[in-house]
């Protein structure tokens, strides 16, 4: 008794290849937004199981604020266009509520252009919720927050591309060189590749590790590594 067996052809493995890619690449991508806490950390700001039928996600149209009276509406539009206008970053009644807790209960400052802000507060003051909401990593309960014009709850993934954050611990592949970690950085963030080696040059001699860019990581002082950290930040 003889079988024969066919294996498939060439062209079919590449269908089937592609059609792999496809679906994984969007079962990654759908898992990253609705699913973002991992062993107890969060990656982000989770989604509904439904966001991409929202078109805000696709930039589309606005979100309607439920709730909220015209002169709130108004106002944080003037906000908008203010942060718009002259690129500064407007907190308008930001607010953040746990089961038990109020974390932000209204908050509302503005950080000019070219200015260094500084936050001070107690432990449990709201600060670390404040810079997540910012930076995407928590939604916020009420409120807004615009970065030159571009809104934390509609536009995040604009304000991410031009936002560098240096968290409390240093996120840092100590085997690699300070240079190599600034560049990886740079080019997640969508740094060009043409302008990739004047940004990590221009950034490094910013923090006064130049010299010492061709060096492992972990060869670098505390000091070092927090400077390393604002760096790629930059």
């Amino acid at each position: 008794d003889v079988r024969c067996v066919t294996s498939p052809s060439v062209a079919h493995s590449f269908e089937m290849l592609i059609w792999s890619t496809v679906f994984y690449g969007f079962a990654c991508w759908y898992a990253g937004q609705v699913f973002t806490r991992f062993g107890g950390e969060s990656t982000g700001a989770s989604k509904g199981y439904l966001f991409f039928l929202n078109p805000t996600y696709w930039g589309f149209s606005r979100r309607v604020d439920r709730g909220t009276t015209d002169s709130m509406r108004a106002a944080r539009e003037e906000e908008r266009h203010r942060s718009a206008s002259d690129g500064s970053v407007r907190v308008f009644k930001l607010s953040k509520t746990y089961a038990n807790d109020t974390a932000l209960r209204e908050v509302s400052f503005e950080m000019r252009s070219g200015e260094v802000f500084a936050m001070l507060g107690h432990n449990g003051a709201g600060k670390s919720t404040l810079v997540n909401i910012l930076s995407g990593l928590q939604n916020a309960s009420f409120g807004d927050a615009f970065v030159g014009g571009c809104s934390v709850s509609e536009d995040m993934a604009s304000i991410q591309r031009r936002m560098g954050v240096c968290q409390q611990e240093d996120a840092l592949w100590l085997e690699l060189t300070g240079r190599e970690n600034v560049e990886i950085h740079a080019a997640l963030r969508g740094v060009s590749p043409k302008l990739l080696g004047a940004h990590v040059t221009k950034v490094l001699e910013t923090v006064e590790l130049a010299a010492r860019g061709a060096e492992a990581v972990h060869k670098y002082s505390g000091g070092m590594k927090r400077r390393l950290s604002v760096a790629i930040a930059a």
